[in-house]
């Protein structure tokens, strides 16, 4: 294991998580499954039960993809494994790689995550200690028979920029994003076209990067 968070880097990161001091955790678990020394499979447990109630996110180590003395790692099913085992609870909110170069580099891996395990792309995770917990803007959706419209309004001026995603038929969340301070100044509305989406997310985002909730919307007929 090398190093630990509280002697080597001065972290006290279960304090951290008792004050309520952290918005996330996101521990570095980077040995495979059943390493003797650091099992991932009981080191995941040993978070799940520390966090509480804290969103959890798994480090994980693609770096080490057929790049490591220890064997298992050899297996192209390492990864995969370790995030089956993390959605198998919802104690865990997702993971974080690193690095996502590791896997650039790796076409063969590359190509393995995204034939199954890795298909659909990922929605940005929520924040929840913003108070103002919903983004202030009016939305008008106009469908027509080849597109959508959405025009958006501002309405809150505590909101920095929105992000904005789009469904296309069931497949893939797309994400765009626009500056608010530019598009949705002076309550001035911004009409964004959305070809043929079947639904559309709205996050807000203040001035310091923190997300409030989603605002997600269901195309349904012609009058939006």
């Amino acid at each position: 294991a090398g190093q630990t968070n509280y002697d080597d880097l001065y972290a006290d990161t279960r304090t951290w998580i008792q004050q309520g001091w952290l918005d996330y955790i996101a521990p570095q678990l980077y040995w495979s499954m059943d390493y003797p020394p650091a099992s991932h499979r009981k080191l995941v447990d040993w978070w799940i039960n520390e966090s509480e109630d804290l969103p959890l996110y798994i480090g994980l180590g693609f770096y080490k993809v057929q790049n490591n003395h220890d064997s298992a790692w050899h297996n192209l099913e390492e990864i995969p494994l370790q995030i089956q085992y993390s959605r198998s609870t919802d104690a865990v909110d997702g993971f974080i790689s690193f690095s996502a170069k590791s896997a650039k580099d790796n076409e063969a891996f590359t190509q393995f995550l995204k034939r199954d395990i890795l298909k659909q792309s990922a929605l940005t995770p929520q924040q929840f200690n913003w108070t103002n917990t919903v983004p202030a803007i009016n939305y008008h959706i106009i469908k027509t028979k080849n597109k959508s419209q959405l025009n958006l309004e501002k309405t809150d001026f505590r909101v920095d920029k929105y992000h904005i995603y789009s469904r296309i038929k069931k497949g893939f969340f797309k994400r765009k994003q626009w500056d608010s301070a530019m598009y949705l100044s002076d309550n001035i509305p911004q009409r964004i076209e959305l070809n043929n989406a079947d639904r559309v997310v709205i996050f807000g985002i203040n001035e310091t990067g923190i997300y409030s909730d989603r605002i997600e919307i269901i195309i349904k007929d012609e009058s939006g």
